[in-house]
């Protein structure tokens, strides 16, 4: 299994050192200066095998740092109760749920596609070898994680060599149970593919793991020194059960395949959601309008359900937190209290949960996959004229989805902030849901931009444009470092309206300029 584990790690290396390679020839000015001889420079590959390397490893506990940083040390700050043991279940929870959910077993993945199915590495050292490296690797990284941070925030050594103990274990348990289940019935209940699953478990996690504190609930500091042993003594058979199944050939005979490593769905899910698409579709549609616009329009109107099923999902979600904030600073002056200063000083953490409730993304992607995949095969399609219609167009209609769950917050916000206390400045109620819409409107710009500007997938499909993810993730950098931002409600309302309508005036301006050149079929 050691030279199992060997070779996949060759593999997945070889996969990345060009992957990166490959990202670095499309960006737009290193294009010009790397050839495709770096492909095969030994010594420069290696330089680039060094720095993924070191980044894998600086990345592999950095991840654990933030993990407890961003989950549960800062939610405990903010809950009510006590914070050791608001961060004690926050941990808890998500350990348990964590395990339950994210097994890596059942996830489907290029590298485990390439060494398995490609490359006819043996599925049962294949994938016993790299699930012991993930346990192990889990455990080293998680140790100084929780032990450093516990350090500075008084929570007892014990339970924080319980954590990383804890989380394996419970690992074990529940790859063991889910491949047993696999092997009698044929079904997999688990995997990152299963999105039902995953989400349930998610929503899960964070309703148990910050609801219950937000009612002072919490669970006492026992129960890991009770669950532990528990599931240490599970993992024991377990672990016993997964070195002697015979049943990973089959297994990955079923996740490994081409739906599952191009659209992260298995094939009965890859059924489901075509039919699913489908059934959304509204076939007997009309329009009274002429040439591009009629084009837009039947397909708006066709896929209309499916582009917006997403955000109406969000909308439930945040209707059930706002309806839950308010019950709690009905009852709770502490609580009331903790909403009132986060409206009024916090506010910056709005742009990036407006980011994250966004559906710019699963817009773009619908358009291309249903429409645009197709018709700029045709010279028509891409004329000036044509895709300034359908921008603007489908601008509308983007602001449009973006603004259900935006309104919610819109008008949720003031409600809160003036049943949890109120304030002196009445200019807030009025700028925060502008603000809201405001930024609401300039990610739906952002990304329609982004599509047409960087237009990121090729004919097979496939979102294969380095530029692309860059300009993506530092988007979402940008929007993250807003959380760590104190600044007055009323000054950054008031800047955030005035950027977002200057950006959309440039935005507009970029499209009409460059779209013409840069939206076209790869």
């Amino acid at each position: 299994m050691i030279h199992t584990l060997f070779t996949s790690f060759q593999i997945s290396l070889s996969y990345e050192i060009n992957a990166f390679i490959y990202r670095l020839r499309k960006l737009p000015i290193l294009k010009k200066i790397i050839s495709a001889d770096w492909y095969k420079n030994r010594a420069l590959k290696n330089g680039i095998t060094a720095f993924v390397l070191l980044f894998h490893f600086l990345a592999l506990f950095a991840k654990k740092f933030l993990y407890f940083g961003i989950m549960a040390l800062l939610p405990a700050q903010y809950l009510p109760g006590n914070f050791s043991s608001n961060y004690i279940h926050i941990v808890l929870i998500f350990a348990l749920f964590g395990a339950a959910m994210n097994t890596e077993l059942f996830d489907a993945s290029k590298e485990k596609y390439y060494s398995v199915v490609l490359m006819r590495v043996n599925p049962r050292d294949f994938a016993l070898s790299n699930y012991a490296y993930y346990l192990i690797s889990l455990f080293v990284s998680m140790l100084p994680a929780s032990l450093v941070i516990g350090y500075f925030v008084k929570i007892p050594v014990l339970i924080c060599f319980l954590i990383p103990i804890l989380t394996v274990a419970a690992k074990l348990t529940f790859t063991a149970a889910y491949l047993l289940y696999f092997e009698k019935t044929g079904k997999l209940i688990a995997g990152s593919s299963h999105v039902k699953f995953v989400w349930t478990m998610i929503l899960s996690a964070l309703l148990f793991g910050y609801g219950l504190p937000a009612l002072s609930i919490v669970l006492p500091e026992i129960l890991f020194g009770l669950l532990t042993p528990l599931f240490v003594i599970t993992a024991v058979p377990s672990l016993s059960f997964l070195l002697h199944s015979h049943s990973y050939q089959k297994l990955y005979k079923m996740i490994l395949t081409l739906n599952t490593i191009l659209f992260h769905v298995s094939e009965n899910a890859a059924k489901s959601q075509q039919n699913g698409m489908q059934s959304h579709l509204k076939l007997d549609v009309t329009s009274n309008k002429n040439g591009y616009e009629y084009l837009n329009d039947i397909f708006l109107k066709r896929h209309k359900r499916l582009l917006t099923v997403s955000a109406i999902r969000l909308c439930v979600i945040l209707s059930v937190l706002l309806v839950g904030s308010l019950i709690l600073i009905l009852f709770s002056h502490q609580a009331a209290d903790v909403v009132n200063e986060f409206i009024m000083t916090l506010f910056p953490y709005f742009v990036f949960i407006l980011y994250l409730i966004n559906r710019g993304g699963v817009i773009t992607q619908a358009m291309f996959f249903n429409c645009d995949h197709s018709m700029l095969a045709y010279r028509f399609y891409r004329q000036p004229k044509a895709i300034l219609r359908l921008f603007q167009s489908r601008l509308r209609l983007m602001i449009q989805i973006n603004l259900m769950p935006a309104s919610l917050l819109a008008f949720g916000l003031p409600l809160l902030l003036a049943l949890s206390g109120g304030t002196n400045e009445w200019m807030n109620y009025i700028l925060l849901p502008i603000a809201i819409f405001a930024m609401s409107v300039f990610f739906s710009i952002h990304s329609l931009v982004l599509y047409y500007l960087l237009q990121p997938y090729n004919i097979n499909m496939e979102q294969k444009s380095p530029a692309y993810a860059l300009a993506n993730t530092v988007t979402y950098l940008i929007c993250y470092l807003f959380i760590r931002l104190r600044a007055p409600t009323l000054l950054f309302t008031s800047l955030t309206i005035l950027f977002c309508v200057i950006f959309s005036i440039l935005a507009l301006y970029l499209i009409y300029r460059y779209a013409p050149k840069t939206f076209r079929l790869k």
